[in-house]
C-alpha cells in the first residue's frame, strides 16, 4: 500500500509539474529572451529553472503563485552575475552586432527594424532596470507585484522603471516620444514589447525531459562528491593505518640525500703570520769602557 501510494504521489506531483511546465515555459522562454537578448541562453534558462523547481518544490501545478516563482527563478539566471560578468568583458572585444540575427523576421520591414531597436536599447539598460521593465510591459504588471518578483521595494521598482524608460528614450527617441514616461508612450511600449516576445518561438525540452535532466544533474553530482571522498581517503588510508611508514620514508629520503650530497667543507679564516722577534734594549746600545784610557 505504501509503495502504491508513493507511485501515485508521485505521478500526481509529475502531473502538476507538466501543467505548470506546458502552461508557463514558453512565456518564461519569451521573458529570458527579451532580458538577454539570445534565443539558446533563454532556453537554457528555462530549462534549468523549471528543473529547480522540479528538484525543490514539492508539489506544483499550473497557478499564478507557482508561474510568478518560476519568473523569479528564470530572472535571477538570466542575470547571475556570472553571465552579467560575461557580456562585461566582452564589450570591450570588437565583435559583430547579432541583434539582428536573434529577431524574428517579419513581413513588414518597419516593424522587424523597430523590433531590432528595442531589443538592442534594452540590453544597454541596467540589468535591474530591463528586468522591472520587462515585467511591466510584457506580462502587464503591476508596480507592487513586480516589485514581489524583483524582491525590491514598491518604491524603488518605480525608480527603476521611470530611469528604464529614460534610458531607452536616450537610445532610441522614436519609441518613447518626447515624453518616455507619460501613459501613451507605456502603452506603446507594452505593445511593441509584446508583439516582438509574440513573434520569439522557442525551442524547448518536453516536462518529462526536464525533469529526467534534473535527477540526471542530481545523480551526476552526486557521484562526483562520492569519487573525491573516495579518492581522499584512499589517499589518506595508508598514514591512517601505518602512521610510521610515512615517517620513516621520510626519513629515509632524507638520509639517502645527505649521502649522496657531500657536505661542503667548514669555512676557517687564514692564520696571519708570525711576527719578527723584537732585538732586546741592551744589545742596541754600544759597549762603554770599563776604566779610564
Amino acid at each position: 500500500m505504501g509503495t502504491k501510494d508513493g507511485r501515485t504521489a508521485t505521478r500526481e506531483r509529475a502531473q502538476g509539474f507538466d501543467a505548470l511546465y506546458a502552461a508557463a515555459a514558453a512565456d518564461v522562454a519569451r521573458y529570458a529572451y527579451l532580458l538577454t537578448a539570445s534565443p539558446r541562453q533563454a532556453a537554457h534558462v528555462t530549462h534549468h529553472a523549471f528543473a529547480m523547481v522540479w528538484r525543490d518544490q514539492p508539489d506544483v501545478d499550473d497557478t499564478l503563485a507557482d508561474v510568478a516563482y518560476v519568473r523569479t527563478l528564470a530572472g535571477d539566471l538570466a542575470l547571475h552575475r556570472g553571465y552579467l560578468l560575461r557580456r562585461g568583458v566582452w564589450r570591450f572585444v570588437p565583435h559583430l552586432d547579432r541583434t539582428g540575427r536573434v529577431v524574428p523576421h517579419t513581413n513588414d520591414d518597419t516593424h522587424r527594424e523597430r523590433d531590432i531597436a528595442l531589443l538592442r536599447a534594452l540590453q544597454r539598460v541596467a540589468a535591474h532596470r530591463r528586468r522591472v521593465f520587462v515585467l511591466r510591459h510584457l506580462f502587464g504588471l503591476t508596480a507592487e507585484e513586480v516589485a514581489v518578483e524583483a524582491e525590491a521595494t514598491t518604491e524603488a521598482t518605480r525608480v527603476r522603471l521611470f530611469h528604464a524608460h529614460e534610458d531607452l528614450a536616450e537610445r532610441v527617441p522614436a519609441l518613447t516620444g518626447p515624453s518616455p514616461n507619460c501613459p501613451e508612450a507605456h502603452d506603446f511600449l507594452s505593445t511593441i514589447t509584446r508583439d516582438l516576445a509574440a513573434r520569439h518561438q522557442p525551442r524547448l525540452h518536453g516536462a518529462p525531459a526536464v525533469r529526467a535532466g534534473s535527477r540526471t544533474r542530481t545523480v551526476a553530482l552526486i557521484a562526483v562528491v562520492v569519487a573525491a571522498v573516495v579518492t581522499l581517503f584512499t589517499a589518506a588510508l595508508p598514514r591512517v593505518l601505518d602512521p610510521g611508514s610515512s615517517r620513516d620514508s621520510r626519513e629515509a629520503v632524507r638520509m639517502r640525500t645527505s649521502t649522496q650530497q657531500p657536505s661542503a667543507p667548514l669555512y676557517r679564516p687564514p692564520v696571519p703570520p708570525a711576527a719578527a722577534p723584537a732585538a732586546p734594549p741592551d744589545a742596541a746600545k754600544p759597549a762603554e769602557p770599563a776604566g779610564p784610557p
